[in-house]
């Protein structure tokens, strides 16, 4: 996904399509004049160490330009928590190189270069990755008090189930990069704070299909599904307190797929 810096950007299009597309990039462009240099391999060098230099600059302006939350950007993150500062700045210093092209017109050498970081872990190339979303998690995590689930005493037992698929796709919901799962009466069942504080794993993943949902290994090939009443505040995925019993039944099998983050909302692309 490769957007202008210097605008607040909102990553629907990011999230409702494929893991491909799951990640942030920006082109940068530098030039190193031939005739200045006793090789023409240390021009096409500097050339391309200005490109990058160049790259990451607009990376830095792109991801600042993230929506996290419904008034909420990255930019606006780093000011207030110099962790996440750093985690940032860090993401930048690894960012991997998506396309390159270079090219010599008369005798200066011109790079242009394409980089990238990692929205979340959706893309095989973001498995081992630093990403995005882990950047901002502690801060989103306790923004607020979370209340746990705690099911009904007379809940009525499922089959374990190998992950969760929310669809949120007859629902008004703009994917950002907090999403939590609550009853009615505001108790939480699926968050940043019950997955991300404990595991470090990425708690968001979004698809544009139940079908393309259930593709993913990362629900494994029984996952529950189940349809939301409402969401709140944009980010509030309120179950009815049947399905929440449902969902809380179904991951206390050997593999929790609440604790693991095997959870995937469908959002309308």
């Amino acid at each position: 996904m490769t957007r202008m810096p210097g605008a607040i950007i909102l990553l629907v299009a990011c999230y409702g399509q494929a893991a491909e597309e799951q990640i942030l990039t920006a082109t940068g462009a530098g030039i190193a004049d031939g005739s200045r240099f006793p090789s023409e391999l240390q021009a096409k060098m500097l050339s391309k160490r200005a490109a990058m230099a160049d790259a990451q600059r607009n990376l830095l302006e792109t991801i600042n330009g993230v929506q996290v939350t419904a008034g909420t950007t990255v930019e606006n993150m780093m000011v207030t928590s110099d962790k996440i500062g750093t985690r940032v700045k860090g993401m930048i210093r690894g960012a991997f190189v998506v396309d390159e092209s270079i090219s010599k017109e008369g005798e200066s050498w011109i790079t242009e270069l394409t980089m990238g970081v990692c929205v979340n872990a959706a893309h095989e190339q973001c498995r081992e990755k630093p990403t995005l979303q882990q950047a901002v998690a502690e801060a989103i995590a306790e923004a607020e008090d979370v209340s746990p689930f705690e099911p009904s005493n007379d809940a009525e037992r499922v089959q374990p189930a190998t992950g969760l698929i929310v669809d949120l796709s007859g629902l008004d919901f703009v994917p950002l990069m907090d999403a939590r799962i609550r009853n009615a009466a505001g108790e939480e069942l699926y968050g940043p704070s019950l997955v991300y504080l404990e595991t470090g794993s990425d708690w968001l993943t979004f698809a544009s299909s139940v079908e393309e949902a259930t593709a993913s290994a990362s629900v494994g090939d029984a996952p529950l599904v189940v349809q939301p009443d409402e969401v709140i505040d944009g980010y509030k995925v309120i179950v009815s307190d049947g399905d929440a019993d449902r969902i809380y039944q179904a991951s206390q099998g050997e593999d929790n797929f609440l604790r693991r983050g095997g959870v995937i909302f469908v959002v309308r692309s």
